[in-house]
């Protein structure tokens, strides 16, 4: 965590959902950017355009429309899939997020209630101070993300689905976008199977096993051998391994 930590942004996760999908409808990147503000779903203008430049910002960043999520969502059309990579993708450009999400939610075992402050003694820990609207965001947006719920009185951490097929999607994406070897220690030290919604290495170790047998990957003494493209693996690849 850098010294002076800029505030995170609204994570805008339902309506990027939305406009990943939507995105396919159009031909070209300015009708698309025209109508996304028609599309969401928010009564205020100011606050359609405001989304809709996040977004854009966030995941058309070169203005041009078929990027990988929309082909994800193209070739799959299963919005759990899609979800879980946007999850992803919205993290990793928010580090402070991430690392909540990974080292006080999915370090504790689902159903765990949370300490009442929780987020505002993390956001006194990042920036030296509380800020109530920070602590609110936060909470907000790990609710919306689907870590978290509201049990009662408290917050409880959600039991999330193994996200398989989206792991083997982001290793192939992050780390062999073409045939290749990794070591598996350069895996499990890159928190992006924490902040996808993965637990543990165990569980990261178990999925590249499962891939192995499947004939996805070769897995052996610690080297993964990677035998598609991440073309080639979205076309082949069963939205669930099991």
């Amino acid at each position: 965590m850098s010294e002076n930590p800029k505030w995170f942004q609204k994570l805008f996760y339902k309506e990027t959902v939305l406009a990943i999908k939507s995105s396919l409808d159009f031909l070209s990147y300015e009708s698309f950017k025209n109508d996304l503000v028609l599309l969401l779903p928010q009564e205020s203008k100011k606050s359609r355009i405001r989304i809709a430049n996040n977004i854009l910002h966030r995941f058309f960043p070169d203005k041009k429309l078929y990027n990988f999520l929309p082909q994800i969502w193209e070739i799959y059309q299963d919005e759990e899939l899609l979800r879980e990579i946007i999850r992803y993708e919205l993290l990793n450009q928010e580090p402070i997020i991430a690392d909540f999400v990974a080292n006080h939610i999915l370090n504790k075992p689902a159903e765990e209630g949370l300490p009442p402050k929780i987020f505002s003694d993390y956001i006194k820990q990042v920036y030296g101070k509380e800020i109530e609207n920070l602590s609110w965001w936060l909470q907000s947006t790990v609710r919306d993300l689907g870590f978290i719920s509201k049990n009662k009185v408290y917050w409880q951490i959600n039991d999330i689905k193994i996200p398989e097929t989206a792991f083997m999607l982001l290793l192939h994406k992050i780390f062999a976008p073409y045939p290749d070897k990794i070591n598996i220690e350069a895996i499990l030290e890159n928190n992006f199977w924490k902040i996808l919604g993965i637990r543990n290495d165990e569980t990261v170790i178990n999925i590249l096993y499962k891939a192995h047998l499947l004939n996805i990957l070769d897995f052996k003494e610690g080297i993964i051998e990677t035998k598609y493209s991440i073309e080639s693996l979205c076309l082949s690849l069963k939205t669930d391994l099991i």
